[in-house]
């Protein structure tokens, strides 16, 4: 996994304005009767991938770890773990052939020279994507919602915005 400097990282995230938030509020509040829980599970999500690109399964502790500890230390997404069950992550690459030639064509400045990588989650559903907003943005408008994301106004705003890029939303 290469690291990308603090150099790139502090220009890449910027604070949140308040009228951005209040955006994301107004598309929950537009959306939220209509959307209903709709969240693909791990499995699909893991079929989509490979029928689209050219994927490599990394078998690295590391990289597991990182998926781990990113569910563990978000309340957001630790709460998705029931029962204190065992996190059973899995780690692609996606490799630079065929169609992926595009989101490595795309991709932004920060992630210049780094391999696309999705890491997800089978006991939570949670999904990661290092190396490519764009590739990020079709399995959120793939994936859908559970049960905790459509309660985020965040997240619905996110999902929507991605439904709307793939025009599968007016």
């Amino acid at each position: 996994m290469k690291k990308i400097s603090q150099e790139k990282v502090s220009t890449y995230t910027k604070e949140v304005s308040q009228e951005k938030i209040e955006q994301w509020k107004s598309v929950y509040e537009k959306y939220k009767d209509t959307l209903k829980v709709n969240s693909k599970p791990i499995s699909e999500v893991i079929e989509f991938l490979k029928q689209k690109y050219t994927v490599k399964e990394e078998n690295s502790e590391e990289f597991k770890d990182v998926i781990i500890n990113n569910i563990k230390l978000n309340k957001p997404f630790s709460e998705k773990i029931t029962n204190n069950a065992e996190l059973k992550p899995i780690v692609f690459t996606i490799q630079n052939e065929g169609n992926a030639k595009k989101l490595y064509d795309a991709q932004e400045e920060i992630y210049s020279g780094c391999p696309i990588t999705v890491g997800m989650e089978f006991e939570t559903g949670c999904v990661f994507v290092e190396g490519s907003d764009e590739l990020n943005d079709e399995i959120t408008a793939f994936r859908g919602l559970d049960k905790y994301d459509i309660n985020n106004y965040y997240l619905v705003a996110n999902y929507v915005r991605c439904l709307k890029k793939y025009e599968l939303i007016d």
